[in-house]
């Protein structure tokens, strides 16, 4: 969950989205105030937001801000990129007016040479003065050799008060340039249209034929072939077409019609095109869907073809049916990136999309997946997906947050098979809570695709998008590489954009752009798309979309100009230049590692808001790494808090990172280094704007949470409560950390479900606020909930929170009440007792002679009693024991809700004398089992607890043994007479 600081002061005006935005690098004259000393550097510009881990955050793509960016909004940053290591001893910045609050104390500077990791800057000294009636803040005495300069302000609310209106003028670095540094980017050195109003002979009106989304191969007779749509997002009467090229690419002929929509969907289309590969034997595969927009991004459905030409592709067999899916998918969309064929043939195609219509499809739509279909026989049959990525907990996009609602989650994705075998997968993410939308996240397999990893943020921004090896991957050694990835541009709109990777995808640098070839600066927010083939020595030909349209905005109802294929040649670098560039990656790779870090509970969390890209020198520390990671990823960073790597290991916090064996690429997991037993475990629902329909998510098993914010973009707080058998949720109480809030009464609105899929309002209840210690305190009482979950929601979709859980666990309390007994057993019963699962049976004051099953949804509550004989219960609903005598065997297993056996504050409930071994086996939610007196073994095997485990204050004459547990068991104070093993050892 997102987590915050109060805000000092609220303004309607929001200045700027929470993305990268787009840039351009310029050179502007020195001011007035610049001595000859030093002289104003060039700089391109690109705005971090929220950037609350300034010494880890960077930029995930292009720079070039050019709109007003507001400084104190959001603990956003400004960087600049100078191109190069500069020397900087100075930087002015200057406001779009004459005042503002930021002060001295309110900044931190930060540098760095390499956009990974960044280097606090300290003994500078600000300066204020106005100029032409506006604010100049300036900071002296800097010295740092830098090619990035990060500006950073403490405040995280939405009150800005410091506004540069163009960085290009407003934003100034003096000092000294350094020599311009190359990089690894392959330069541009062709460009041509492949499409024009002649690719379109058959069409009345060519002039308005546009082309997208192009897939290109090499037919085993030296012909380049391209496929293409004419249209976009399944709008209705789009093609697939084929050109064809006879001189390398430099001409291409007519299209023709490969497949137009069928009719099987009313307003259907032939919905993408991209994949075609042509195979060792010469068979040229390639894939497209049709389609249909019932409703926009929400409502699709499509099937799936695969055609196959063994003459060149001069015909072709498979377009006349679908292919069978081989698991049910009702949106079945070509992912972006081409098919793979392994090396024992099996192909390889990348689809996503979703797989059902979800019955409140309009308000909660299901998550898009991405995955692969596997074929063993060329492409004629795929029997078998594999999921990539699925992210259950992504927040649906729906207004006010998104113009409309759309469940795409994790989406399009391109792979490549690296020399060493493994395949390497890079996912576009969809995502509104994290700022850096369009995320790539990495995932690989090394089985040829039938599993993959988890995947991990990358860090880098890149919709639309495919990859290949750079040619000088042909100069490395050792298995080494270079990527080349192109995508749409996002922080660099109006571009396609290209970087490389020499570490297998974990980082893309050097972004550059593709070039128009009529030299258009801007070319069409959707341009890019591209694909990507080898040419001879050092070159790569790249066709992708384009517009010759190069106005920004194009007004409602003019269409614009059309979309064309176009043509870059792109020439990497001689193969000593290309050693010296992987080497210079590598020895980055090993001083500063960018390491991805996850919660251990990240399969209950978004991706977005559960594993992060963290770049840190390689002898920081693990208790350092920890510090600074944990806030991120919502854990207190004062409680106990351990790192494990993809062994399971846990690190000592005192090795450096390079000590710990933590290298380039590693996954390291982030928990407790102190398990705790509670009876509620908090959870959230971002961006709840249906409350009866969305899901509670990101609970907090792994770690302590940090602060959370309530009436903070429409955030439905989340309890998973362990209800004891015969009792209700009586009350909850709810304490900010200060003594004001906007919230009150009417804004509250609470929700129940036993199962967390469909909530019920709950209705009733009465509400009281007071301050307890300076602290606003709001309670809800009048409770009687018997269900699991509930949900705390209110009406503010913006980010100006006024109520603030500071420590969560502690300032959330509930309270707890009997409720009615659907039957009772009391007084004398002889014989066997078998307790159903119709309701809540209450065992009290009984004298029972025999044995006692509890049957599968089952609850039970057992008080006051003396019970001679096993008791038995397996798959129970919940059961209690309290304040009884038991002799004979206690075994409880496969429980849904609470085992409560014992003592515990707030529910009544007092210790029991068992006389008999207890076993708990493979129950799923909380175990309490405290201040017994348990004559026999006690086990622990196998259980999986919803939000903890507690043993403690028992008298046990025998052994104590558990395993396989989890998470790890907290409590203590045991007076063990047997042998103690297992997880419960330090019990």
């Amino acid at each position: 969950m997102t987590t915050l600081l109060r805000p000092r002061s609220i303004t309607a005006l929001l200045l700027a989205a929470l993305t990268l935005l787009a840039a351009v690098a310029v050179t502007a004259p020195a001011s007035g105030a610049a001595g000859a000393e030093d002289e104003r550097l060039t700089a391109s510009f690109a705005l971090l937001g929220p950037d609350p881990y300034p010494a880890t955050g960077r930029v995930g793509g292009a720079f070039s801000t050019t709109g007003a960016v507001a400084l104190d909004y959001l603990r956003r940053s400004l960087v600049a990129d100078l191109g190069t290591v500069s020397a900087v001893g100075r930087v002015e910045l200057v406001d779009r007016d004459a005042t503002s609050r930021l002060t001295a104390s309110d900044y931190t500077l930060w540098s760095s040479r390499d956009n990974q990791s960044y280097q606090r800057l300290d003994d500078w000294t600000l300066r204020t003065r106005q100029q032409d009636g506006r604010l100049v803040h300036e900071f002296t005495g800097l010295s740092a050799e830098a090619r990035y300069v990060k500006i950073t302000t403490r405040y995280d609310d939405t009150a800005f008060t410091f506004v540069v209106d163009k960085p290009a003028e407003d934003v100034r670095l003096f000092g000294t340039a350094g020599e311009p540094d190359p990089g690894a980017a392959l330069d541009v050195v062709d460009s041509w249209k492949v499409t024009s109003e002649a690719t379109y002979p058959d069409v009345e009106r060519p002039d308005t034929m546009s082309a997208f989304r192009p897939a290109i191969t090499e037919a085993p007779n030296g012909d380049f072939l391209i496929i293409f749509n004419t249209s976009t997002d399944a709008n209705p009467g789009g093609e697939v077409r084929l050109i064809r090229s006879t001189d390398r690419g430099r001409t291409w002929g007519p299209s023709e019609i490969i497949a137009a929509p069928s009719g099987r969907y009313e307003g259907g289309s032939i919905a993408s095109s991209r994949g075609m590969t042509t195979l060792r034997d010469g068979t040229i595969v390639m894939t497209y869907g049709e389609a249909v927009n019932h409703t926009r991004f929400n409502n699709r459905e499509g099937v799936k073809f695969v055609a196959r030409s063994t003459d060149n592709g001069h015909t072709w067999e498979g377009t006349d049916e679908p292919i069978d899916f081989p698991v049910p998918f009702r949106e079945q969309f070509d992912a972006g990136g081409r098919m793979i064929e392994t090396a024992d043939g099996t192909l390889l195609l990348p689809v996503w999309g979703t797989r059902e219509l979800a019955d409140d499809w309009e308000t909660n739509p299901r998550r898009s997946e991405s995955g692969v279909l596997r074929s063993f026989d060329g492409g004629r049959t795929w029997p078998e997906f594999e999921v990539i990525g699925y992210d259950p907990h992504d927040p649906v996009h729906s207004p006010p947050f998104y113009p409309y609602v759309f469940g795409a989650s994790s989406t399009e994705f391109a792979m490549q098979q690296l020399p060493s075998g493994r395949i390497v997968a890079e996912i576009r993410y969809e995502n509104v809570v994290d700022p850096v939308r369009w995320q790539l996240y990495r995932s690989y397999s090394d089985d040829d695709g039938a599993t993959w990893s988890t995947p991990e943020p990358v860090g880098y921004v890149a919709p639309a998008y495919s990859f290949a090896f750079a040619p000088c991957t042909d100069e490395l050694a050792g298995g080494q590489s270079k990527l080349v990835l192109g995508a749409r541009g996002i922080t660099q709109l109006g571009k396609a954009i290209m970087a490389v990777s020499f570490d297998e995808g974990v980082t893309w640098q050097d972004p550059f752009p593709l070039e128009h070839p009529d030299g258009n600066d801007f070319y069409g927010t959707l341009g890019g798309e591209p694909d990507f083939l080898r040419l001879d020595d050092r070159r790569v030909l790249v066709v992708f979309q384009a517009s010759d349209d190069d106005r920004p905005y194009i007004p409602p109802g003019d269409p614009g100009k059309p979309w064309h294929i176009m043509a870059n040649v792109l020439e990497d670098a001689a193969p000593d230049e290309c050693r010296a560039q992987a080497a210079a990656a590598g020895e980055r790779q090993a001083s500063t590692p960018n390491v991805f870090v996850h919660r251990a509970d990240r399969a209950e969390w978004t991706w977005a808001l559960s594993a992060k890209n963290a770049v840190h020198p390689a002898g920081t520390t693990v208790g350092e790494f920890v510090a600074t990671q944990a806030p991120a990823l919502s854990c207190r960073a004062d409680q106990p808090l351990r790192l494990r790597d993809e062994d399971g290991r846990a690190l000592d916090p005192g090795d450096t990172l390079a000590e710990a064996g933590v290298r380039n690429g590693d996954s390291v997991e982030l928990s407790t280094a102190q398990p705790m037993a509670r009876p509620f475990r908090i959870g959230a629902a971002e961006l709840d704007v249906s409350p009866a329909t969305r899901h509670l998510a990101n609970w907090d098993d792994a770690c302590a949470p940090t602060p959370i914010a309530l009436d903070y973009r429409s955030r439905g707080l989340g309890l998973d409560v362990a209800v004891p058998a015969g009792e209700v949720l009586s009350a909850v109480q709810l304490r900010d950390s200060a003594g004001n809030t906007r919230l009150k009464q009417s804004d509250y609105r609470l929700w129940t479900s036993p199962d967390n899929v469909h909530f019920t309002e709950v209705t009733g209840w009465s509400f009281a606020s007071g301050v307890d210690d300076g602290r606003i305190v709001h309670r809800f009482g009048d409770l009687a909930v018997a269900d699991r979950y509930l949900k705390v929601t209110h009406p503010y979709t913006d980010a100006a929170y006024t109520f603030v859980l500071d420590d969560p666990r502690e300032d959330i309390s509930l309270e707890f009440a009997a409720r009615a007994c659907d039957s009772v057993v009391t007084g004398p019963v002889t014989g066997p007792l078998t307790i159903d699962g119709d309701g809540t049976t209450c065992v009290t004051g009984a004298t029972i002679a025999g044995p006692v099953t509890v049957e599968a949804g089952a609850s039970v509550s057992v008080r006051d009693s003396r019970i001679t004989g096993p008791l038995t219960s397996s798959g129970a609903t919940a059961i209690s024991v309290c304040d009884s005598t038991l002799t004979g065997r206690v075994a409880v297993s496969g429980s849904t809700g609470p085992v409560l056996i014992g003592e515990a504050d707030g529910h009544d409930c007092g210790p029991n004398t068992i006389t008999g071994p207890l076993s708990l086996d493979a129950n799923t939610s909380t175990i309490r089992v405290a201040g017994n007196r348990i004559a026999g073994a006690v086990t622990l095997t196998a259980n999986t607890f919803a939000s903890s485990a507690y043993l403690g204050g028992n008298r046990i004459i025998g052994p104590l043994r558990c395993t396989g547990n989890t998470p790890e068991i907290d409590g203590g104070g045991n007076d063990v007479t047997g042998r103690v093993s297992g997880q419960c050892a330090g019990l």
